[in-house]
């Protein structure tokens, strides 16, 4: 992680955002942990993703990571009607639902900024 946070800081960005979306929030972890102050961490369930989480799983880790980072956001998180899950075969919309606002009321709580994906679920 060494080499990621010196090549964030040669790029010369006075600030990024590295989303995690499941899987690899201690990946995005230590990399803000070196790279900071330029890099915020961003820890969320991408929707393409949800499928692959409980929510009683994840959730207390994603508390403790926000908590860790005080300016970390929630991240990226949302719906995809689009996404077709390859282990079913089939769009995992509610799931998707469930997932995405267990991490509204967690940002909620929280006060944090939410990253937002949303496709073909608009209306």
């Amino acid at each position: 992680h060494c080499k990621s946070a010196s090549t964030i800081r040669a790029t010369g960005l006075g600030a990024m955002f590295l989303m995690g979306v499941g899987g690899d929030w201690e990946t995005v972890a230590s990399i803000a942990e070196a790279a900071s102050p330029v890099v915020t961490p961003c820890f969320g369930i991408h929707p393409w993703f949800a499928h692959r989480f409980q929510i009683d799983d994840f959730l207390g880790r994603q508390r403790e990571l926000l908590a860790a980072f005080p300016t970390a956001i929630v991240g990226e998180i949302g719906i995809d009607k689009a996404a077709v899950t390859p282990e079913t075969g089939r769009n995992e919309f509610e799931l998707q639902c469930q997932v995405m606002s267990a991490q509204f009321a967690l940002a909620a709580e929280m006060q944090r900024p939410v990253s937002l994906h949303c496709v073909r679920a608009f209306g």
